[in-house]
């Protein structure tokens, strides 16, 4: 099925205005822009259709750990139905301050993170294991040169094994650089250069690693901007270079589904007015499929933020877009064709740069975000984890950084289901057992 036949098939079955603007929108240029309706031109939505996600999504499925319900099976009374909670006592590396960005190991989780120090930027990875004891220091390695400190994102990291994870780090030429590095003894392979100058840097990267392939997701600066993915084997050697960037279209913010297979990678087409979300799936030799258009967002801040998570039942798409007063907030959208109405994550009450991220799991998915102390616009940002399942969108789990705001939130989940929150903070980074209930169980 055609990317336009897709969207035309998805858009038909929201049977309202907005659908319809979108659609039109898709054969504009990029650098075209749509004036925002008004309220009280918004056009009033039918009636909810039966659920159907975008047909791709059929194929893929979540690799859910083997004792995921085990570990997500607290003791009564200790977590809200509905909702997550504090798993054990926060645990912190320290000296590290930066972007952080994680994954689950077989017991605990690897962070790879920006740290900005006396001598530059440099990428620091640090093991911790699910047991307690103070996050570990693996090794560090210099970014040079460096990014501004106001440009940092996250670097990108992927488990290859139980050993090894895969990291893309992005310098302040605009270039990126692959390795991958032994969890246990730290060392590493040589760096591969596999973007020249041509990198947008206010989008991270993104890894996924299907047999011996390894995926590098990024946005390439240009008007429009544009989604390459770079496609490495076991060596690592650079085999090929997909640009997945649809037709007469833009391209940015890439981002693959953890724990999807086969690979799903989702980003978006960000205008002023409506944004066209979008997916494409790769096979095991790293060879992309064809675009499948996914939902219409409106007001989608710059840079663009996406993520998504897959569920038992849908993909939630997480974003960052400006609210009723323009402020700017943390919102999900469910990508079956009916599910046109955005639900906030976070009170849209910041001009300030947020975040988002999302883990999907066997009850629903799991966001965090960020949203200002007390609402107030120059407040330290805290943490916000959030769970999504049948019942809807679940109470508020707010957790505050040791000193300052928090920055970069992050959901990992270990191969024995045990989940973690990971974000910045002043001092370094923090991450938290946290353990959630689905309103069904």
């Amino acid at each position: 099925m055609s990317a336009r036949l897709a969207l035309s098939i998805a858009l038909s079955l929201a049977g309202t205005q907005l659908a319809r603007d979108c659609r039109e929108s898709r054969h504009h240029p990029p650098s075209a822009h749509r004036e925002t309706p008004t309220p009280e031109q918004a056009p009033t939505p039918e009636p909810p259709r039966a659920a159907m996600p975008a047909p791709m999504l059929r194929q893929i499925t979540r690799a859910a750990p083997s004792n995921e319900a085990a570990a997500l099976d607290p003791p009564a009374g200790d977590v809200p139905d509905h909702g997550c909670a504090l798993g054990g006592p926060r645990r912190a590396a320290l000296g590290i301050a930066g972007a952080p960005a994680a994954i689950g190991l077989e017991t605990g989780h690897a962070i790879i993170t920006y740290t900005i120090g006396g001598v530059g930027v440099e990428a620091v990875l640090v093991v911790t294991e699910h047991d307690g004891g103070t996050p570990r220091i693996v090794t560090r390695f210099a970014v040079s040169p460096s990014i501004a400190a106001t440009q940092l994102v996250p670097p990108a990291i992927a488990r290859i094994d139980a050993n090894h994870v895969a990291v893309a780090t992005t310098d302040g030429l605009r270039r990126i650089d692959y390795r991958e590095i032994d969890r246990t003894t730290g060392t590493s392979t040589e760096p591969i250069r596999i973007a020249e100058g041509t990198v947008d840097v206010r989008f991270p990267s993104s890894i996924a690693v299907i047999g011996s392939r390894r995926l590098v997701a990024y946005t390439k600066v240009g008007d429009p901007q544009r989604v390459e993915v770079v496609v490495l084997d076991a060596t690592p050697r650079v085999l090929a270079r997909h640009d997945v960037t649809p037709d007469s279209s833009g391209a940015a913010s890439p981002n693959f589904v953890r724990d999807a297979t086969p690979p799903y990678l989702v980003f978006v087409d960000p205008r002023e007015a409506f944004s066209l979300s979008h997916a494409v799936t790769f096979d095991a030799n790293g060879a992309p499929g064809e675009d499948d258009a996914l939902q219409p967002i409106l007001g989608l801040v710059t840079p663009a933020r996406i993520v998504a998570a897959i569920t038992p039942h849908d993909l939630e798409l997480a974003f960052l877009a400006h609210g009723e007063t323009n402020h700017m907030g943390a919102f999900v959208l469910a990508s079956r064709a009916n599910a046109i109405t955005p639900r906030p994550l976070v009170p849209a009450t910041d001009f300030a740069r947020l975040w988002v991220d999302a883990l999907g799991a066997s009850f629903g998915a799991i966001t965090a975000s960020l949203a200002p102390h007390g609402g107030a616009a120059n407040a330290p940002r805290e943490a916000v984890v959030r769970l999504i399942d049948s019942a809807g969108i679940g109470p508020e789990l707010r957790i505050a950084a040791t000193r300052g705001s928090a920055v970069y939130p992050m959901i990992s989940r270990d191969d024995e289901g045990h989940l973690a929150l990971v974000f910045g903070t002043e001092y370094g980074v923090d991450l938290l057992p946290i353990v959630c209930r689905g309103s069904s169980d």
